[in-house]
């Protein structure tokens, strides 16, 4: 039974590890870098650092274009 545990958690961390790192960007949403930017710019002016576990999102733009 140990065996088969370590198996499948050695599996799921190969897989994990193989996954593209770039999935995650793609999505109807995109980061709001100017939102971002304002927020970190007036934080830095009180002496506070920002740190973003959700960044702010907007609509992303149509791939299309037409």
């Amino acid at each position: 039974m140990r065996l088969f545990l370590l198996a499948a958690a050695a599996m799921a961390i190969a897989g994990c590890g193989s996954a593209p790192k770039n999935d995650a960007a793609v999505g109807p949403y995109a980061t709001d870098q100017a939102k971002m930017s304002a927020v970190e710019h007036s934080a830095a002016r009180v002496g506070v650092r920002v740190i973003w576990l959700n960044p702010p999102q907007k609509p992303a733009a149509p791939a299309g274009g037409g």
